[in-house]
């Protein structure tokens, strides 16, 4: 698809908030219990489970309403907030409903933005040590901001993809020991309990539903342990927000450079 087609699918797209509340009440009405990852991580695990998850990349707003919906309903979710997402007040609220909210760290696309780092040949530069240290230091942070932090999720950045290292190294056994967060939402051994895993897709892609399968199908058939993995972006649509949407995404980087080099300055 070219860069024009996908424009105009951001642009002319709908808001879909509707169908993930039907979604939910589907659930329910199936006799689901709809939670959080951690809620669902301390339970006893019986029973038919439904498991919220969403990773907050861009869209605030969104998400505040996606936790609305979710209130609502008497359900509640766990969300990642990336360090450009960070919302206080929101992140306050949601914690305050019981909802589990933590960071989807960025910590070696960052690193690899700020050293210049581009190509999986130069990917053996990376100091991974420093990388670990700037990541404890983001937790503890969040903690300070924020409170207890359960779980934390690694996101999936265009510079990882390119230079085919993913966030989720640095967070190894001696990092959880450290800072006491030992769930990192993509943890193989912890995916590998769910009996399905689904996630959404962008408007670019139809809005079609990642390994073959929708929700309502999967509740429908009585799927035991279903994890949904949505990003707010996804159904949260309106004209002004589109192009807002469109504008970040051209533009992340340069939007977000400042701002990186004053939070990691000291590892300059």
């Amino acid at each position: 698809m070219g860069v024009l087609q996908r424009i105009y699918k951001k642009l002319t797209q709908k808001s879909r908030l509707d169908i993930y509340e039907e979604i939910l009440q589907l659930a329910l009405d199936k006799g689901y219990r709809v939670c959080s990852l951690y809620d669902w991580y301390k339970s006893d695990k019986q029973g038919k489970i439904f498991i919220l998850r969403h990773d907050v990349d861009i869209d605030v707003q969104g998400a505040e309403r996606m936790f609305e919906i979710e209130k609502r309903l008497g359900v509640n979710a766990t969300y990642y907030f990336r360090n450009t997402t960070k919302d206080y007040a929101l992140i306050k609220k949601m914690k305050s409903h019981n909802f589990e909210v933590g960071l989807h760290y960025e910590t070696i696309a960052d690193y690899c933005k700020i050293w210049n780092i581009k190509s999986v040949d130069d990917a053996s530069s990376i100091d991974y040590r420093v990388c670990a240290s700037i990541l404890e230091e983001e937790i503890e942070n969040w903690k300070h901001e924020y409170g207890d932090l359960k779980s934390i999720c690694a996101h999936g950045d265009k510079r990882n993809r390119m230079l085919r290292v993913p966030n989720r190294i640095i967070f190894d056994e001696e990092l959880r020991r450290k800072t006491f967060v030992f769930i990192d939402a993509c943890d193989k051994d912890l995916m590998e309990q769910f009996d399905t895993y689904i996630s959404d897709t962008s408007v670019v892609n139809n809005h079609k539903w990642k390994y073959g399968v929708s929700p309502q199908e999967v509740i429908c058939r009585g799927d035991k342990t279903i994890m949904l993995l949505t990003h707010p972006t996804h159904w949260n649509y309106n004209f002004f927000k589109a192009i807002k949407a469109l504008y970040r995404g051209f533009n992340e980087d340069m939007l977000n450079h400042v701002y990186r080099k004053e939070r990691l300055k000291k590892y300059l």
